[in-house]
């Protein structure tokens, strides 16, 4: 995610995914990064080449790679050259400086798209290119730059420099190397690349994300040095230059900085337009709490568990929801559910309630069903749950004690159908629950924690009430709301928390404003869940940035019903 720490204000460099497999965790990511500094840009496209080139290899060794996987490929705007030579001439010098970058690399760019004119009528774009540089890291090996533990040591490396005051980029990337030896050894935390701002500016953006700090020593500390590296490391005895410790306040070179009139200055510039979050004011709610009333078993027992995703237009989270059931022993399978042609709905129906017989759990799964129309992006969901074959095999299978999970999508389903809260499909009123816009607007696409408040449910009753999980959310409409969500809270099966465990309604920890802070919902029988956050979507070393130590194993609970295990 673009921003790190717990406080989710460090800045990350590179984009780095793990690769996308089926079947098994895969232990290799891609990195990909970019360099370009405007304002050098216009003073010199020779030099602005060279160190996009030299920023965008330096962020993938920040983020733990090294050059031996390493493709490079540029970009390039310029106003309409026409037969100005002068134009001509700082095109021809920012290729002439990358070239000058890859020659010391030993690395070409390969592809690149055409160059683009950047004129239109009297405007004109600065000279520019960009450099992309892709790379490939063991997941094992992925660094993140907020800083990690008061104690370490800072240091830093700067970026080497010729007799003509240009970048030596052989020399500076064999001192990159030489970090990229102790990142392997576990010896360095997090690194950051400097790029328009200085080393102090750098070491702020490292701290903010913890809500640590740093004690430096370092006369050039406020200079311009691109390309250069500011990094924390576990041990004090490297050999790279010394320029303090990470501690809980800042002070750099004897001066005393106030951490909140920086954190003001850092984010405070579009708070008005785009603010960090919303209901800043708001504090903690209720912590629900319902026991386990009950054993929850199956009244058959089942060897192999079946598990049905149907796969509804826009919803896009079948593989991971699959995954996560297969992991458990389950077997999946899905139906798609076809609306294009005339007896196409017809058909997959039938096909649906067909396959339910089967099937021992039934998942809703998330997505962007029907486009993620405003008001309800679950209607044709709802409406295929209208249909009567389709209602009368649901409710067989509930009436068979097996179960139901929606996650998202699926989780606005389950409300709209009247499955959460009255555990069967049925007309609702203006009084009963759904889910509306976030209150901040606009998609959210983050973390957050959730705190177990229901464990009187065949999905939950592995866990513990207050136990906390780290969730992945990604939704536009997911604030639950009702004039009767007061009689229903009992069936809260989570809470968005604080770090402390607390349930609450400040935006910074409840992404949506969610009342009473619920986040995912029981029924009375404990047959059916429905929640926001994507439990599914979790894979051994995913979020390296993120506090998601473990997943949050629904998947796990729902099988062992049908196995009979405590």
């Amino acid at each position: 995610m673009p921003f790190t720490g717990k406080e989710e204000l460090t800045p990350v460099q590179a984009s780095v995914q793990a690769l996308p497999t089926l079947g098994f965790d895969s232990d290799i990511a891609t990195v990909l990064t970019y360099g370009f500094i405007p304002k050098i840009s216009h003073y010199s496209p020779f030099l602005s080449a060279l160190y996009s080139v030299l920023l965008s290899v330096a962020k993938v060794y920040a983020v733990g790679g090294d050059r031996k996987t390493l493709y490079l490929s540029c970009q390039e705007y310029f106003e309409k050259l026409g037969t100005d030579k002068k134009k001509w001439g700082m095109a021809t010098e920012a290729l002439l400086g990358a070239l000058h970058a890859e020659r010391a690399l030993g690395i070409s760019a390969i592809g690149g798209k055409d160059s683009m004119s950047g004129t239109f009528n009297d405007l004109h774009v600065v000279e520019t290119l960009i450099s992309f540089a892709c790379s490939t890291v063991k997941v094992d090996q992925v660094l993140t730059p907020e800083l990690k533990n008061c104690g370490n040591t800072l240091y830093f490396l700067p970026v080497v420099k010729d007799e003509r005051g240009f970048p030596n980029i052989a020399e500076t990337v064999a001192e990159y190397d030489l970090l990229h030896r102790y990142i392997t050894e576990k010896k360095v935390c997090s690194v950051y690349v400097l790029e328009e701002g200085s080393a102090f500016s750098a070491l702020y953006k490292m701290a903010v994300g913890n809500d640590l700090g740093f004690h430096v020593t370092m006369e050039e500390l406020s200079d311009f040095q691109p390309g250069s590296m500011v990094f924390e490391a576990r041990v004090a005895d490297l050999p790279f230059r010394k320029i303090g410790t990470v501690e809980k306040d800042i002070l750099a070179n004897g001066e005393t900085f106030d951490k909140e009139s920086l954190r003001r200055a850092y984010t405070g510039t579009f708070e008005k337009l785009y603010p960090e979050y919303v209901n800043l004011e708001k504090g903690n709610c209720e912590n629900l709490s319902k026991e386990t009333e009950r054993a929850f078993f199956s009244p058959e027992k089942v060897e192999q568990v079946k598990v049905l995703i149907p796969v509804f237009p826009g919803t896009n989270c079948e593989y991971d929801s699959a995954r996560a059931f297969q992991k458990e022993g389950a077997v999946v399978e899905t139906v798609i559910i076809r609306n294009k042609r005339e007896h196409d709905l017809k058909e997959s129906m039938e096909e649906f309630v067909e396959k339910l017989k089967g099937a021992h759990i039934l998942m809703f799964v998330g997505g962007f069903s029907s486009g993620d129309e405003p008001d309800g992006s679950a209607k044709f969901i709802v409406n295929f749950l209208r249909n009567e074959k389709v209602k009368e095999a649901v409710h067989s299978h509930l009436k068979k004690k097996r179960l139901i999970l929606g996650i998202c999508n699926g989780f606005q389903a389950l409300l709209k159908s009247g499955l959460l809260p009255y555990g069967e499909i049925r007309d609702l009123t203006e009084e009963d629950l759904t889910l509306y816009h976030n209150d901040c607007m606009h998609h959210v696409s983050t973390t957050a924690f959730t705190r177990v408040s229901n464990t009187n449910s065949a999905w939950t009753r592995h866990f513990r009430l207050g136990e906390m999980h780290d969730v992945v959310f990604s939704h536009g409409e997911g604030k639950l709301v009702g004039k009767s969500v007061e009689k229903w809270k009992h069936l809260a099966a989570f809470q968005y928390a604080d770090f402390d465990g607390q349930a609450s309604m400040n935006g910074k920890f409840n992404p949506n404003g969610s009342l009473y802070g619920i986040e995912g919902m029981v029924s009375e029988d404990g047959l059916i869940l429905g929640k926001m956050g994507h439990s599914e979507r979790y894979g051994k070393g995913l979020y390296r940035n993120r506090r998601i130590p473990d997943p949050q194993n629904l998947f796990y609970s729902g099988v062992q019903y049908f196995k009979g295990v405590k």
